[in-house]
């Protein structure tokens, strides 16, 4: 699930990588959902050439591939039993099995190329499928629950709070209660969009196109607001992360003398830590269970993840051999992070430990059948 979690803290208790040594790649064109990864190791993931939604084992060999009938772009999420949930960009929800065999779908009527979004999964197992500017809300058997429209268009992932509390961002902030109706909505002097994450005291941080990140009370009172700058927006903004000790780091799109974009590193309070000047426009962050943070930059530099200590100083960069935009935020997964670009799917990391194995680099996406 995007961000590692309902509540969209993008954290783990994974240890990732220690070193910047690539493991494997594939090649091929992929979307810009992130993948999920099982507790099997088994990794998920959307391309759009060929029109494919997969499933990889650890080592990057294909489990099984599925042809859904419109392309996918939005992240999946791995539901409580196991199956796999996604939509497709002609606002379909599908559910497949573990084996890749269908299990349901639901179609809703709205097309939406609308890469920002992705699914959500409940503690009770409810799945959660923002599409355009309305929140579809299902059981696990696909039974509608219930839905709500915004009125605007739904800019990430929702966030879903242990007592079933959604936060939804869409212009400004929206709690909606476990049933589906209002509970607050919080106008914002900034243009709120990317998932809310929820932090461990019930704080909501989210980001913004301005750029800015703001946190809000749980009752949608505004507790502080942190402005970067004025200049360029971004194609989404990154959702932030929260670590164990409440610091908040987010990616932004600035244009200076360093470069385009910023990696914040903010106290719990709003006021900074680090800032980092980056080369490219940052992804959302990954945290490991160490503390290690995770993110990728792209658009006319190569492909990197840079994984930064909580101090902001770099521990290790990869950098990869072509200029491909990075397309997703990278994904801890057993002592590895995935990345993907324009140019293919990549896992950093040791070349083989259990259950990971090193890949044979004998296919690519775009020759998969």
């Amino acid at each position: 699930m995007f961000m590692h979690g309902p509540m969209r803290r993008g954290r783990t208790a994974i240890v990732g990588p220690q070193s910047s040594h690539l493991a494997w790649e594939i090649p091929g064109q992929l979307t810009d959902g992130s993948p999920s990864i099982g507790r099997d190791g088994t990794i998920y993931v959307a391309s759009v050439f060929p029109n494919r939604f997969w499933a990889l084992n650890p080592n990057g060999s294909v489990k099984w591939a599925v042809q859904p009938p419109n392309d996918v772009e939005q992240s999946s999420a791995i539901l409580l039993d196991g199956r796999i949930g996604f939509t497709d960009n002609n606002g379909t929800v599908h559910v497949v099995n573990p084996d890749g065999s269908p299990s349901w779908q639901y179609k809703s009527g709205i097309s939406c190329a609308c890469p920002q979004l992705g699914l959500g999964v409940g503690r009770d197992g409810a799945i959660y499928a923002p599409i355009g500017d309305t929140l579809f809300v299902f059981d696990p058997d696909g039974r509608i629950q219930w839905s709500y429209n915004t009125g605007f268009s739904i800019e990430g992932p929702v966030a879903i709070s242990p007592d079933g509390t959604v936060y939804v961002s869409a212009a400004e902030i929206f709690a909606l209660r476990p049933d589906g109706s209002l509970l607050w909505e919080a106008p914002s002097t900034v243009t709120i969009a990317g998932a809310p994450a929820v932090g461990a005291d019930g704080t909501i941080y989210v980001g913004s196109f301005e750029p800015a990140v703001s946190a809000f009370d749980m009752d949608g009172t505004l507790k502080w607001t942190y402005e970067v700058g004025t200049c360029c927006l971004a194609g989404w903004p990154a959702t932030p992360a929260v670590a164990e000790d409440g610091s908040i780091y987010v990616g932004e799109f600035v244009v200076g003398p360093e470069g385009q974009g910023l990696m914040l590193g903010l106290n719990p309070d709003g006021t900074p830590k680090w800032e980092m000047p980056l080369p490219g426009i940052p992804t959302s962050a990954a945290i490991g269970g160490d503390g290690i943070i995770y993110f990728g930059i792209g658009f006319s530099n190569p492909e990197s993840i840079y994984a930064v200590n909580a101090d902001g100083t770099v521990k290790w960069m990869f950098e990869g051999p072509q200029s491909f935009a990075m397309r997703m935020s990278p994904v801890i997964g057993v002592g590895r992070v995935v990345g993907g670009s324009e140019g293919g799917l990549f896992a950093i990391g040791p070349s083989s430990f259990s259950p990971w194995e090193t890949v044979t680099r004998g296919w690519s996406m775009s020759r998969y059948p």
